[in-house]
């Protein structure tokens, strides 16, 4: 590269936009179906355990309630380590009643490793 050609790069660099944000107070926007953070509408779920045994990661392990709980809720449902999580989509794809489904949530770093085991539980007052 000649030294015209350079000076050229680093003119059009210096006065160009950033390409990077100043994260946490700026974001970027999340594009649709991107696959972040998992949602389960506990109501809708019928315990097939398809979820658990398609994931290639084990990430998903179906749990019973606890048992203020047992009476609505008498089956087992799953509960997401998204520590082992590859947010593949595997899960969302295979439910054949679509209560399981992938957010554009994707900040979920956290120095509490028990913040990412999401356990299920209903919503709401009960």
């Amino acid at each position: 590269m000649s030294m015209v050609k350079t000076i050229e790069v680093l003119f059009e660099t210096l006065f160009s936009k950033p390409m990077t944000v100043k994260f946490p107070y700026e974001a970027i926007e999340i594009p649709e179906d991107y696959r972040g953070e998992h949602e389960l509408d506990i109501d809708k779920c019928v315990s097939c355990g398809l979820c658990a045994e398609i994931c290639p990661n084990r990430a998903v392990e179906m749990v019973e309630l606890p048992e203020e709980y047992k009476e609505k809720y008498p089956k087992t449902y799953p509960r997401l380590d998204l520590r082992k999580c590859c947010f593949c989509g595997l899960c969302q794809d295979i439910c054949p009643r679509k209560c399981l489904k992938l957010t554009k949530n994707v900040f979920l770093a956290t120095p509490d490793p028990s913040a990412v085991i999401k356990n299920p539980m209903p919503k709401g007052p009960q």
